[in-house]
């Protein structure tokens, strides 16, 4: 895709014809065999129009170079990738499907129920494909990218990947991938079975829905790449947690109060529980929907239909329920304090937001001015509210040159006749940048008028337009532009320059820059040959593009005449 379908994504309407795909790398032929290996390298390469890859990126410079990066590594696939959307969509439901059918597989395990579903072939079959596909998506992960949030890039490093997946996910996702019941029908013999271990390794089993935890990651990797509400989000996952928290439970009471242990659970297969609510109901389906009723009462704090203080059972039965929830009480209280200590700043951001909202209702803002006010917000906090201001002015001054240098240093450093400055001189000049927003299609600076600063591209892509309306090029991250305007005084802008995305922009005015550049004249006539030359430029290609209009429309005429 060329950066014109991908700003036109965005809102801009762009001209130039260039981009990340026209990178040297697919072999041209018709073949059918070279067009399925062309589609197979390009669904692993990283999407310039995937949204959750946009927001971790934030500029279209950074998926080029991202782009770039991928070449070298042949055989890994790109986190941001179309196979990884489509991967991780078919993932979230193999083990939504998985963390289904474990627990029915351990409830009816003794085959008690030859009549139920869980235990035909099909179901069977359908276990071991689940397994299967979860040994397929270790493969995958070895050979997938990851992201190192703290740092905000993309490690695509096979070594790197290796390391970081073996200490993390891999050991539950490789025994999420191991057919238990299989191994337990051809190995467990007669004998350890009456030791009763095969009970204890078919429990076993329960431990694959600790990647449920990986199905919730995935959930939330598909909600950012397909825009979805992240409130929708949250309340869709609750709700399956909830019913997979029912269905589990369910399960577990059904196994643990219907068939005979090695253990002594005499306490609750005496319970009136099981009087009420007894094992026989002529199918599995009619016994789990009264299993799953009860496990809902206990949850919904209703208790059993039959209870009686005398009994002992249901003393200690009651007893145990308390402590577990007042222990439930407990852990929600240390989580919703850890939450809010962790999330401070985001519930900050949150009340300025709804203060703004409430603001734009007041003046009546209109609905469309209202997106961008708050697309910018957006940008500019990124969901966690701070004072830049007051942080900056709480620490020292060295720390506070530190902090800037690390910040725009490297931006200020990368323009050409700012190179090799003294650092104190350096320093100065960065001290004067001042932070900007600009939105999709925001002016910047139009032709024409007085120009009195300069800009630094720090992220995002800027369409630069002659004063005949011709857009003649692209600046991206890392670029300049205005610096005629820093050496000529009350000039005009030779050109006008509109965001074709979210831009994040440094801001030099042009007092600023004569009073940290005066005492170094030589560098003062370099920016200045510098200047004269992008000028002299602008106005051969204006003049041309001027000529173009003129010629064309003499064409037009004749055509008329005739």
């Amino acid at each position: 895709m060329s950066p014109k379908t991908l700003f036109e994504k965005f809102g801009h309407h762009c001209e130039i014809q260039s981009g990340i795909r026209d990178i040297p790398m697919f072999r041209s032929s018709k073949s059918p065999f070279t067009r399925f290996i062309r589609l197979c390298k390009r669904i692993r390469m990283i999407n310039e129009t995937n949204k959750r890859g946009y927001n971790y990126l934030r500029s279209q410079k950074k998926i080029e170079n991202e782009y770039r990066k991928q070449l070298l590594y042949p055989y890994i696939i790109h986190p941001f990738s179309d196979f990884r959307k489509y991967w991780e969509f078919f993932m979230s439901i193999i083990i939504l499907i998985q963390a289904i059918m474990v627990p029915l597989d351990i409830a009816t395990y003794n085959s008690k129920y030859p009549d139920s579903f869980v235990r035909t072939s099909y179901f069977v079959y359908g276990r071991l494909a689940t397994d299967i596909i979860s040994l397929m998506e270790v493969l995958v992960n070895f050979f997938s990218g990851y992201c190192e949030v703290k740092k905000k890039i993309v490690v695509l490093n096979p070594h790197k990947i290796f390391k970081n997946y073996i200490f993390s996910n891999f050991i539950i996702d490789l025994y999420a991938s191991i057919p238990t019941d299989v191994l337990l029908n051809l190995y467990f013999t007669e004998k350890w079975q009456t030791r009763g271990w095969n009970y204890m390794f078919h429990y076993c089993g329960l431990l694959k829905l600790f990647r449920y935890t990986t199905f919730i990651e995935y959930c939330y990797n598909i909600t950012e790449t397909s825009e979805i509400s992240y409130a929708y989000f949250r309340v869709t996952s609750a709700v399956i947690s909830f019913f997979l928290y029912v269905h589990v439970l369910t399960c577990f009471l059904i196994s643990f109060m219907s068939y005979e242990y090695p253990f002594n659970v005499h306490l609750i297969k005496t319970s009136s529980f099981t009087h009420s609510y007894g094992t026989n109901a002529s199918t599995f389906l009619k016994i789990y929907a009264r299993f799953f009723y009860c496990t809902c009462l206990l949850i919904l704090n209703s208790g059993f239909s039959i209870a009686t203080i005398s009994n002992g059972s249901n003393l200690l039965t009651v007893n145990i329920w308390l402590i577990s929830k007042l222990l439930f009480i407990l852990t929600i209280a240390y989580f919703l304090e850890l939450h809010i200590s962790v999330h401070s700043a985001s519930q900050k951001f949150v009340d300025m937001v709804n203060e703004v909202k409430d603001f734009m209702r007041h003046r009546q803002v209109p609905n469309f001015l209202q997106k961008r006010i708050l697309a910018y917000y957006d940008i500019k906090y990124q969901n966690h509210f701070f004072q830049e201001s007051e942080i900056l002015d709480t620490v020292s001054g060295q720390l506070r040159q530190e902090i800037i240098m690390n910040t725009c240093g490297k931006l200020v450093e990368n323009v050409t006749f700012f190179k090799n400055l003294p650092l104190t001189l350096l320093v100065r000049i960065v001290s004067c940048l001042r932070y900007e927003i600009f939105l999709t299609n925001d002016v910047i600076s139009k032709a024409g008028t007085t120009g009195d600063c300069m800009h630094f591209i720090s992220t995002g892509t800027v369409a630069v337009f002659t004063k005949s309306g011709q857009e003649i090029c692209h600046l991206q991250d890392g670029d300049y532009f205005g610096e005629i305007a820093m050496v000529m005084k009350d000039s005009t802008r030779v050109a006008s320059v509109i965001a074709a995305e979210v831009c994040e922009l440094y801001r030099l005015d042009r007092k600023d820059f004569i009073r940290a550049i005066i005492p170094y004249p030589d560098l003062y006539d370099r920016i200045t040959y510098v200047a004269g030359d992008r000028m002299e430029r602008t106005d051969i290609i204006d003049e041309a593009h001027k000529n173009t209009q003129h010629i064309t429309k003499s064409e037009e005429l004749t055509e008329m005449v005739q």
